[in-house]
């Protein structure tokens, strides 16, 4: 199984390249991200054209910022719109969606920027972190959270260290926060599979490998993660997967021209 995950920044606006490029790429599960659109326009101006070609879609929206999505031609059940216990700002917002496809628990999610360390806003972030890792932590085995983690895990994935000191996507408390989140099982695909490619800001893949586990860089079968292309390094800023899997997972991200493919997990393969 083919899960890819798309930060589309308005989705309107990339319509042109979005149907194009699920035409070429077949994904069975797609996460999106900053989609902009209310759950009716989002149906209204997609509903039709991802019916066409067998996708089932979940859908939390809002009009103008924010917005998630998945999109499955797998199956798409227990559809869940946001986090139970999640912080606002000051209400909650269209950041988290999840949904049962083949088995897999998928949560795409749209973390909250932090602006600048120390704002209220950078608080909510951490906040809404600590509402994600613990939704993650009672979901099931099998589940991929995929989406725009807007925090760089190591000082090598950014491209100069020393621009980002006091700003966010770097400081402590951001990724301690994610280190939470890893520690509930999540595992970096993309560290395993290039342990020397830079991923800028969040831009990440991970399983989480209990139940059946993960095979390091081949899978069951002995498949072999497809190493980047030039064109595929140059992840833009923010986002980023996590999975547990206990079934199949494939994982690509960054946007068409970007994508990177680990290799499947488990009964699934393809």
């Amino acid at each position: 199984m083919r899960i890819a995950s798309w930060n589309v920044n308005s989705v309107k606006q990339r319509l042109p390249r979005l149907l194009p490029w699920l035409d070429e790429r077949q994904p069975d599960v797609v996460c999106l991200q900053e989609t902009k659109l209310a759950g009716d326009a989002f149906r209204e101006l997609l509903g039709d054209a991802l019916a066409e070609r067998d996708y089932a879609v979940a859908v939390h929206g809002e009009p103008t910022w924010n917005g998630v999505a998945v999109l499955s031609r797998v199956g798409l059940d227990d559809v869940v719109k946001g986090l139970a216990g999640e912080p606002g700002f000051p209400d909650p917002e269209a950041r988290a969606v999840a949904a049962t496809c083949a088995g897999i628990r998928v949560v795409s999610v749209y973390v909250p920027n932090g602006r600048s360390p120390g704002s209220e806003h950078y608080q909510y972030k951490l906040a809404w972190l600590a509402a994600l890792r613990d939704a993650v932590a009672a979901g099931p085995e099998d589940t991929a959270v995929c989406g725009d983690m807007n925090i760089a895990p190591t000082d090598e994935d950014v491209f100069n260290p020393e621009a980002y000191v006091g700003h966010t996507h770097v400081t402590e408390p951001e990724r301690a926060a994610l280190a939470e989140l890893l520690a509930v099982g999540l595992h970096d695909v993309v560290r395993d599979h290039w342990p020397e490619e830079r991923s800028d800001p969040g831009r990440r893949l991970g399983v989480r490998p209990r139940a059946r586990g993960l095979g390091g860089p081949s899978g069951p079968e002995g498949q072999r993660a497809q190493r980047p292309r030039a064109r595929d390094r140059g992840l833009g800023r923010g986002s980023g997967w996590g999975c547990r899997p206990g079934g199949a997972t494939a994982v690509a991200p960054g946007s068409p021209e970007r994508q990177v493919q680990a290799p499947a997990v488990g009964a699934h393969a393809g």
